[in-house]
């Protein structure tokens, strides 16, 4: 991580390259075609798989407004990477979402202690 990150980043901001590394070095197939990622957020994962799977179509699911907004510009330079603006549940629906209290990966369709006790928003969702 750069060392500006190290010193100015707040503790639940420390999401960056070497982080997403971490999480995703153990995935490897010889020949991806499809990718998806489900709960895309602001697109973090989807752009690692264009960078590294530059042949691989890539979908990325994010129903939440805020988080999409940001995935989109994420995604515009990719054109590997298609945005879908809906979340994958049991069956289709509309349903209310709650946004993260500290953190946007927080944000779920289950209410809890970790994010706002009101929901923010409805999503649509599809079955999947």
């Amino acid at each position: 991580m750069p060392d500006w990150c190290a010193q100015h980043a707040r503790p639940e901001h420390l999401c960056c390259q070497s982080t997403i590394e971490a999480e995703f070095r153990a995935i490897r197939c010889y020949v991806c075609q499809t990718i998806l990622d489900a709960g895309a957020n602001c697109g973090a994962a989807s752009v690692y798989f264009a960078h590294h799977y530059p042949d691989a179509e890539i979908h990325a699911c994010e129903p939440a407004g805020p988080q999409r907004t940001v995935l989109e510009r994420n995604a515009a330079t990719r054109p590997s990477i298609t945005v879908h603006p809906v979340g994958l549940h049991a069956e289709d629906g509309e349903l209310p979402i709650y946004q993260g209290l500290t953190d946007s990966g927080m944000t779920s369709l289950i209410p809890g202690e970790w994010n706002a006790g009101e929901p923010t928003e409805t999503v649509t969702v599809r079955a999947a």
